[in-house]
């Protein structure tokens, strides 16, 4: 069987796992260490409640902590699971990826883990090809 490469889907996925984590730290960074008194008092002076400012600020926070958990989870599928030759169900951690990009409104993560996915899809078919012409 001809060697198929998987190192274009493996450096877009990167990409996308560098990428969700520098933007969760940007966010924890930016709402909890710099910008928490004026930001908690913004939303204090919109909500008008204290403790609803405080479960907002929360809210940012876990996001924050979501998507550096998110982009550490890619990093590790990227060097654990997406191999040269093997048929894995990886698009799928890829599709689901890119459908939470999709939701949250994030552009990069987005287009990069889509233009994976594609690639990944074909050369699976590409290999399942040569996996049957090998069984003639």
């Amino acid at each position: 069987m001809k060697n198929i490469s998987r190192k274009s889907e493996r450096i877009l996925f990167k990409i996308v796992g560098v990428w969700q984590i520098l933007q969760g730290v940007f966010t924890l960074i930016y709402y909890s260490i710099l910008n928490k008194a004026s930001t908690t008092t913004t939303l204090y002076a919109f909500l008008n409640n204290e403790h609803d400012a405080v479960l907002v600020m929360t809210i940012i926070n876990i996001f924050g902590s979501l998507l550096i958990g998110l982009g550490i989870v890619n990093l590790v599928v990227v060097k654990n699971y997406m191999k040269d030759t093997s048929l894995t169900k990886t698009g799928y951690w890829i599709l689901i990826n890119s459908f939470f990009s999709y939701f949250i409104f994030d552009i990069i993560s987005l287009v990069f883990g889509m233009s994976a996915l594609v690639i990944y899809f074909a050369k699976n078919k590409t290999i399942k090809q040569f996996m049957l012409v090998q069984d003639l």
